[in-house]
């Protein structure tokens, strides 16, 4: 009797300190989700391969008008350019508990940014494609709010790699590149990601 005593409180104890167990957030292993974790590339689909890792692959497009296009002869011909952005990322569940898990997710932000280059200033402008890379490291929650609707928030660092150009730049030389190491903006309302899973 004093045996059983002792199970059951090991038994309430168990319960008690892995509760994940009992109250686990939806397992999602093999199915596909729309939605985005990046605003930047919001159209995006997410594949659950195991109860712990998924893969998320994500395309965004910009609009970038320049008022004279530097490679015409005519002033004030306009150009419509088109920013495109593609993200990658491996979100990994760290933690389960009752509709949320905690996750870690390495990632990669691509951005094809449209410039004007020149070699020198006797040069005509060129228009050209230059890429942006972003690499990120990202600790945040997925919450769902119902069976297949989720809701995720993250926090952590992105070094980004760069030739220092904006959209629709004129440049003149040798462009060269730039690495800086930044933080991200935490439970920034305009940085909250959804999936929505079938």
């Amino acid at each position: 009797m004093h045996r059983m005593k002792k199970e059951i409180a090991l038994l309430g104890l168990l319960a008690f300190a892995f509760p994940a167990v009992v109250h686990a957030a939806p397992d999602k292993t093999g199915r596909l989700a729309v939605g985005y974790f990046s605003p930047d590339a919001p159209l995006g689909i997410r594949y659950t391969a195991s109860p712990r890792a998924a893969v998320d692959l994500g395309i965004g497009f910009a609009q970038e008008v320049i008022g004279d296009d530097p490679t015409t002869v005519a002033a004030g011909d306009q150009a419509k350019n088109l920013e495109l952005h593609v993200d990658a990322g491996v979100p990994f569940t760290l933690v389960t508990r009752d509709r949320v898990n905690l996750f870690l997710r390495p990632g990669v932000l691509f951005r094809f940014i449209p410039t004007y280059h020149r070699a020198t200033p006797a040069d005509p402008y060129e228009k050209q494609s230059e890429t942006e890379v972003q690499f990120t490291g990202i600790l945040g929650a997925e919450w769902f709010a119902t069976d297949d609707l989720s809701l995720s928030v993250g926090q952590g660092i992105e070094i980004v790699s760069t030739k220092g150009v904006d959209a629709n730049d004129l440049t003149t030389g040798t462009l060269d590149s730039t690495t800086t190491i930044d933080g991200l903006q935490a439970l920034d309302l305009t940085r909250i990601g959804f999936h929505f899973y079938f």
